[in-house]
């Protein structure tokens, strides 16, 4: 297991922005500090997507030189795709990206951090895929 946590972007939303929550925006700042931060691509993706100030924009671009990136590779998106499989079979459907980013936690062994039940569900889905 990693010392990194994955931080999924409903977390960091809710630390870096000006209007977030105060708890949150703690706990993710002593992540950061003690460089125990990380995220992948397709976080960063959704969160430049949702970028709406100059504000957010430099939080953005300092946490970019701040916080370790983990890959995204063949093995995370096969891994994805047999998860999106598996919970179809299930009756159960989720963003594609929170496949990928889910995956990508579980790739490199870090825990994810999340505002978002999806992930709970994806949880009980790992052992079957």
């Amino acid at each position: 297991m990693s010392d990194h946590f994955l931080i999924d972007t409903s977390l960091w939303t809710c630390a870096i922005r000006r209007k977030g929550f105060d708890a949150e925006r703690e706990f993710v700042q002593n992540l950061v500090r003690r460089d125990e931060a990380a995220w992948c691509d397709a976080i960063r993706l959704e969160l430049w997507r949702g970028v709406g100030s100059e504000y957010d924009r430099e939080t953005l671009r300092q946490l970019q030189s701040d916080v370790a990136s983990y890959p995204i590779d063949g093995r995370t998106w096969a891994d994805a795709c047999r998860l999106a499989d598996v919970g179809r079979s299930k009756g159960l459907q989720f963003p594609p990206l929170d496949l990928v980013i889910f995956s990508c936690a579980r790739q490199h062994g870090l825990r994810l951090l999340s505002r978002d039940k999806h992930f709970e569900a994806l949880e009980t889905l790992w052992p079957l895929v």
